[in-house]
């Protein structure tokens, strides 16, 4: 029970939920009814071939947008998650005058696990402005198609 109560309260889901559902219901709901109200003797094996192969083309273009969607989301949080450690790290090497080797890998490592801490500590607000760009870019086509291709 309490997975559902996550998945529910999951931005990220319920964003990718409203695609699809909104998708879904627009297209194949659509031509479900529409087969429906045929006439039996119009209900041929090649209308229904035809609505048999809509259908599975709107499902999959269903699945392309989210997966597309997920990756968008995947390298929009990365890219934060770098700027959080971009800026720890420059910060702690600024203060305290890192130079030696070993001390700039562990701090990195640090680094690095101070950005997942802060990633998931900070869940929400990073979803809302992963959702803000990814509003962003479907009003700006290529970019997102610029973004999909080259990262």
């Amino acid at each position: 029970m309490a997975v559902n109560l996550e998945t529910e309260a999951d931005e990220l889901m319920v964003a990718v939920q409203i695609d699809l559902d909104k998708t879904v219901t627009k297209e194949v709901c659509e031509a479900v009814y529409e087969t429906a109200s045929l006439l039996p003797e119009e209900k041929t094996d090649l209308k229904l071939n035809y609505e048999c192969k809509t259908r599975r083309n709107v499902i999959m273009s269903v699945i392309a947008n989210s997966v597309s969607l997920e990756r968008l989301y995947f390298i929009i949080r990365s890219s934060i998650m770098g700027a959080i450690s971009g800026v720890f790290t420059f910060s702690i090497i600024s203060l305290l005058q890192v130079t030696n080797f070993l001390e700039l890998v562990f701090l990195g490592i640090v680094a690095f696990i101070v950005s997942l801490v802060a990633s998931r500590v900070l869940d929400k607000p990073v979803v809302r402005f992963c959702n803000l760009i990814i509003l962003y870019l479907k009003r700006h086509d290529r970019v997102k198609n610029f973004i999909l291709q080259r990262f």
